[in-house]
């Protein structure tokens, strides 16, 4: 957490009024031996977006939490072909949209939120109303990804803290 803040500090500077931050991290909701502490940081953004949207103003800052996304790093959670495409007829039935979120719509979301400026300190959540948390995936063996890595500006993740810097 305090590299993303000190990543945050140190970009708000040179971004022009208005410019936004653009925080991502997963959405792990349950805490079990295996995910460690993972989703208690997850679960300190959202307060922690809205406290450093006022610090950091007039840059504005928000947060996507996104749980399966159907990506290469979704696919590296599973065992096997088998086990992911089970876990997306699962997200198919029970998923009020009917299908599995994929790439695309958390790109829509992130330039909704670049775009308007009339949001700052919010928090969304893409996992389609399916309550789905990469937890939720039987790991790989061997695999050595955890869940929540990920970037669209600053990423959070239980191993690492990258960012990509954009007004």
């Amino acid at each position: 957490m305090t590299q993303v803040l000190e990543i945050a500090r140190n970009a708000a500077p040179k971004m022009r009024p208005g410019g936004t931050l653009l925080l991502t991290g997963g959405s792990v909701r349950r805490f079990t031996r295996e995910s460690g502490i993972t989703p208690a940081a997850f679960a300190v953004l959202p307060p922690f977006t809205a406290a450093l949207a006022l610090e950091l103003a007039p840059v504005r800052v928000n947060l996507i939490q996104a749980a399966f996304v159907d990506t290469a790093l979704a696919e590296s959670y599973f065992a096997d072909e088998a086990a992911l495409e089970a876990r997306r007829e699962e997200l198919r039935a029970t998923s009020p949209i009917g299908r599995v979120v994929e790439p695309a719509d958390v790109a829509a979301l992130a330039v909704q939120l670049m775009t308007n400026t009339a949001v700052t300190g919010a928090t969304c959540d893409v996992d389609a109303a399916s309550g789905s948390s990469p937890d939720t995936a039987p790991a790989r063996e061997g695999s050595r990804r955890k869940p929540g890595s990920g970037a669209v500006v600053i990423a959070m993740g239980p191993s690492r803290t990258s960012a990509t810097l954009g007004g």
